[in-house]
């Protein structure tokens, strides 16, 4: 018993010496790890100053200019030298970049450059220096200190089929990848297959360097070329300015999916009466060229045929309560060459039209010796709440500010009075508009005059309603304003004689009184020499008053459109240089050779001194196609032969010359095969914010200048997400967003289409609900 109680005794006398040799040596460890933590005060100068920390230490950061911070050993400079830049810094960085540095802390050391690090580059950094510091101290670190750049990769790769009208039924592949950094495609192209499964042949289309590629292939039958296929970017390729390239391949492969019969999901009505439509939704795109001859609507209606991605759009006058049957053949090709193989009929059935108040006409002026009557158009609605509200005289720039095209009776209090309310039944047919005239004059009174709201409201809801601003005066008012003149004109509106004796206001939008007068004999008000005297405000309104009556003129609402006059021209050059640029002719086909003369001349037309200056050029998408370095050397006149390659783009180049980052000359020249007629293009979307997941209506119209609509001509368009920063109004104290999250830019392509009868086209995308931006998007549409 005594034996076994002695070997337990042993036994915790050597845990116990165990644990205390193991305390004692993590307390040393302890201390020694503070020691070298701790700078203790120098009693001598210490000739092997090491470096402790650098920061970064690993990877730099190439979308903006990067600080290097060195954390010494010791204390190198007083306090007063802090913060001092100079340029003999004790860094050597290979390869080398220009910068300044400066002490920050006694013992910390800021090298700042003046320039981004070059992309997927690695970079030596040396600590040295024969310089004696604070207390005889001297650098002595043998160490040479590596960081680098992110090396080059594939952020996003995706494909895509687009269809071509001709051949018909044939598609083409569209291969999009995005790189972290640009790389040039004349070195892309060494890296890429020449063939797809040796077969298909690819091509790169862009033709300046760039982080976005689009390879594109010959055109094909999907039926015939479908199933999964090798592609692969190769190792070695290397960014712009780049010095490390890709380590390995990037091979995702490609998968061409099977094409699938066409199929009708859903057939629905979208409104009534003109211009209603039955939307018939597809598995696939149709081929629009032929979609009416497969159609067929029962009772027999004249309808207009337009699509919309996988939607087809019959356009006609569908009346209110009829049920319709629509018949589509077998046979109807989708745009890939798919046939519907069975006929299909389904009959839908058109609602009654929504209620709905609306006024024919824009916001109304009024003489008050004239007709004081005011139409608006009711369907369906059985009974109307009319108001009409007075806007006080001394509000009218807030009004006209903050209230007259919001919602109406939102804070009105604060800027006039409610002078009418008043409900009135309607008699009218179902589904039938209803024109009813309000006659304001009799409202309002002889006594009255100035700016008034008229409203008409469905009286159970009110939320159904339209509103229209009316003036009465008989002053009609006309300026002409420029940086330094203003000059009003007032007439009289029903006889249109000149106005004498009227005060003319200037108002700000901030409601101040920048220049009052008094018409002449003429009617006439001239402000000379106002520059100085409207410094730092903004031009808002000009209110007119005479004997009580009240007119005014808002210059946003009333600038005359200067299409139909000759402005033409520049303003004269105050300082620094301009570049006259242009070619020999404005037109060029795929192939030629474009002659570009730039002529750099400053003020006052003085021949500049030698310096050096930039032209780039974009393509039409915006894209860098190529940059040369120009020189003022012969007397400011420098010629380019730019080359223009066969299978460049249609369309718009613009050229821009710059000296460093200040523009100086512009320029654009075309690239068409043929002279096409100018088209003006409009985009509008219905909303003007969406959410994740919502679907984006894009209407787009195209009309031929002078001309009619651009009925049946192609149209395609282009959608870009990126990010944007989220700041509602009224807390900017607030941060919505999350710095820690990065979003590569979302490029897609709208399918190629026709426009219908009117130059018109509808496009649906929706957005992604698994997106997740740092705060929220930018959607950036062209067509």
């Amino acid at each position: 018993m005594n034996r076994v109680l002695q070997g337990v005794l042993k036994i915790r006398n050597l845990f116990g010496a165990a644990l205390l040799l193991f305390l004692i040596v993590s307390i040393a460890t302890v201390v020694l790890i503070l020691a070298q933590q701790i700078q203790l005060p120098q009693n001598g100068p210490d000739l092997h100053v090491k470096v402790t920390d650098i920061r970064p230490n690993e990877y730099l950061n190439t979308l903006e200019p990067t600080n290097i911070f060195i954390h010494f050993s010791r204390k190198m400079i007083p306090d007063d030298s802090l913060n001092i830049l100079f340029s003999n810094v004790p860094i050597e960085i290979e390869p080398s970049i220009e910068g300044l540095g400066k002490w920050v802390e006694n013992d910390i050391f800021a090298f700042y450059p003046s320039a981004s690090f070059k992309p997927s580059t690695e970079y030596l950094i040396k600590i040295k220096s024969n310089h004696t510091y604070e207390y005889g101290n001297r650098i002595d670190e043998p160490r040479t200190f590596k960081i680098r750049t992110p090396t080059l990769v594939v952020t996003n790769f995706w494909t895509e089929l687009a269809d071509v009208t001709e051949p018909q039924f044939w598609s083409r592949l569209l291969i999009h990848v995005t790189f972290y950094y640009p790389v040039d495609p004349q070195e892309l192209r060494e890296h890429l297959p020449q063939t797809l499964n040796g077969k298909l042949k690819l091509e790169l289309q862009e033709t300046g360097p760039s982080t976005e590629m689009t390879i594109i292939s010959e055109p094909f039958r999907s039926q015939e070329l479908n199933g999964k296929f090798p592609f692969a970017i190769t190792k070695g390729l290397n960014c712009v300015g780049g010095s490390i390239p890709m380590q390995a391949d990037y091979a995702p492969g490609i998968t061409i999916p099977k094409p699938e019969p066409i199929v009708i999901q859903n057939v629905r009505s979208e409104g009534a009466g003109p211009n209603s439509q039955v939307v018939i939704q597809l598995s696939q795109s149709a081929a629009l060229s032929e979609i009416a001859d497969f159609i067929t609507i029962t009772p027999k209606i004249d309808f207009t045929v337009s699509q919309n991605w996988n939607e087809i759009n019959l356009i006609g006058n569908f009346k209110p309560r009829e049920t319709y049957t629509i018949e589509i053949k077998k046979g109807m090709h989708s745009l890939a060459g798919q046939e519907l193989e069975r006929d299909f009929s389904s009959k839908v059935m058109i609602e009654d039209i929504p209620p709905r108040v609306t006024f024919p006409d824009n916001a109304v002026f009024m003489s008050k010796k004239g007709s004081q009557l005011l139409a608006v158009e009711t369907v369906n609605i059985d009974e109307v709440t009319v108001e009409v509200e007075q806007v006080f005289p001394n509000n009218i720039v807030y009004y006209l500010g903050d209230y007259s095209k919001g919602y109406f009776g939102e804070n009105t209090e604060r800027l006039g009075r409610r002078i009418f309310f008043k409900n009135y039944k309607l008699s009218s047919d179902l589904n039938e508009p209803l024109t009813s005239t309000i006659d304001i004059g009799k409202i309002v009174g002889d006594t009255l005059h100035g700016v008034y709201r008229v409203a008409v409201r469905r009286k159970d809801q009110r939320w159904t309603y339209d509103s229209r601003q009316v003036m009465i005066s008989d002053l009609g008012v006309a300026a002409r304003l420029s940086d330094n003149y203003l000059m009003v004109w007032v007439n009289t509106l029903g006889e249109t004689k000149p106005v004498g004796g009227a005060d003319v206001t200037l108002y700000s939008r901030n409601n101040q009184v920048l220049l009052d007068a008094k018409t002449d004999s003429r009617g006439i008000a001239v402000f000379e020499n106002i520059a100085e005297k409207i410094k730092g405000f903004e031009p808002f309104v000009i209110t007119v008053t005479k004997d009580g009556d009240l007119s005014y003129l808002q210059f946003s609402d009333c600038l005359i459109s200067t299409s139909d006059f000759d402005v033409s021209g520049r303003p004269y050059l105050a300082r620094g240089y301009e570049s006259f640029l242009y070619s020999d002719r404005g037109v060029y086909r795929p192939g030629e050779t474009v002659h570009l003369v730039s002529v750099v001349r400053g003020v006052n037309g003085a021949m500049p001194q030698e310096f050096p200056y930039k032209v780039k050029i974009t393509d039409p998408e915006g894209r860098d196609f190529k940059e040369y370095k120009l020189t003022t050397k012969e007397g400011g006149i420098s010629a380019l032969d730019i080359e223009v390659p066969s299978f460049a783009k249609t369309g718009g180049y613009n050229l821009a010359a710059r000296i460093g980052e200040d523009l100086i000359g512009q320029y654009s020249f075309q690239v068409e095969e043929f002279m096409p007629d100018r088209i003006r293009t409009s985009i509008a979307t219905y909303k003007e914010s969406y959410k994740a997941g919502e679907d984006v209506k894009i209407d787009v119209n195209g009309t031929f200048l002078f001309g009619p609509p651009c009925a049946g001509n192609a149209v395609g368009g282009h959608v870009t997400l990126d990010a944007d920063y989220f700041q509602p109004t009224g807390y900017s104290e607030y941060a919505f967003t999350d710095p820690s999250v990065t979003f590569t830019p979302i490029q897609a392509e709208l399918p190629s289409d026709k426009l219908d009868e009117q130059g018109n086209h509808t496009y649906h995308y929706r957005v992604s609900a698994n997106l997740k931006p740092p705060s929220s998007l930018k959607m950036t549409l062209s067509a």
